[in-house]
């Protein structure tokens, strides 16, 4: 908490929360923002970060429906949300299109919210139509979103 203070502040933000948390073997520090207005992922977060971190990439939960790469990771826009009516859609053009360039299926969620609407069921029929293909590689955010990152250092 002590570390953020000051760029909090320094940003009109107060610190609501902060944890440091272990997921899939690596340990994250999650700060929560708070901010008369609301805190949004904005080019001015992304600065911020970019300046006072060692982060690489940020998750908004802004829906691009593409499956390009993008430049700014630190606001780095996934496909589309796992509750989102167009994921099998998607995922058919996903699998169905050729390409000479990587692409980027990227779906977001909350365990959570899997409990509304039949989620489970969805997210399992949707990893059956996605899983087991050859010419797709599954990874983490850092083994996905970093591609190539060491050959640019």
């Amino acid at each position: 908490r002590a570390l953020a203070q000051p760029i909090a502040a320094e940003n009109g933000c107060s610190i609501w929360d902060v944890e440091y948390v272990r997921e899939a073997g690596t340990w994250f520090l999650r700060v929560y923002l708070d901010k008369e207005g609301g805190v949004n992922s904005d080019d001015r977060v992304a600065e911020v970060i970019r300046q006072h971190t060692s982060i690489k990439f940020a998750r908004t939960i802004t829906s691009s429906y593409s499956f390009d790469r993008q430049e700014n990771l630190l606001r780095f826009h996934p496909t589309l949300s796992h509750m989102d009516e167009r994921l099998f859609p998607l995922a058919e053009d996903f699998l169905a299109a050729s390409s000479d360039r990587d692409r980027i299926f990227y779906i977001w969620g909350h365990s959570y919210e899997l409990d509304a609407a039949d989620g489970w069921n969805m997210l399992e029929k949707f990893c059956a139509l996605i899983s087991g293909k050859d010419d797709i590689f599954y990874g983490t955010n850092s083994e996905v979103l970093l591609c190539g990152e060491n050959e640019k250092n």
